[in-house]
């Protein structure tokens, strides 16, 4: 069973906190959107995902915490963003956002990196889309993560 610890917890509100800020446009909270990213073929470890509003694109920001003990360290994850649903996905990625694989540390807790889709936010939440975390190829390509974007009411 995966424990949160205080510093996990204060380090994941901080940055929804900053995520929060960033994303303000005028007093608008609801510019950005939080997705809890759902842990595949392992247990203990979870990850949060992070979507703001940049004009004709869309910042993303990953937080993840327990990655499989056998993903090779320093921890280089493959993201995508799928049509569909985590559980029915596309056969192949909408969005393939891997110009970038590494992570930043904390703590050898906590890995967390920033990408930005090539596409707005209101795009994103028009249709079914779900955001897809790999591990590296030397890893064995595996599902790690797996969170469905919100569509917009």
């Amino acid at each position: 069973m995966h424990m949160t610890t205080p510093i996990t917890l204060a380090c994941i509100s901080l940055v929804a906190v900053l995520v929060g800020c960033a994303a303000d446009d005028g007093g608008n909270r609801d510019s950005f959107i939080e997705i809890d990213l759902k842990a595949v073929d392992h247990v203990g470890g979870f990850a949060n995902a992070y979507l703001t509003p940049q004009g004709d694109m869309t910042g993303l920001s990953v937080i993840v915490a327990g990655p499989p003990p056998s993903t090779t360290r320093p921890v280089h994850l493959y993201t995508y963003i799928h049509s569909g649903s985590c559980e029915r996905l596309s056969d192949q990625p909408k969005y393939s956002l891997n110009d970038r694989v590494s992570t930043s540390n904390e703590n050898n807790q906590l890995w967390r990196y920033s990408r930005s889709v090539p596409a707005p936010l209101s795009e994103l939440r028009s249709g079914s889309h779900a955001i897809v975390i790999h591990s590296a190829p030397s890893d064995g390509n595996k599902r790690l993560f797996c969170g469905d974007i919100p569509v917009a009411d």
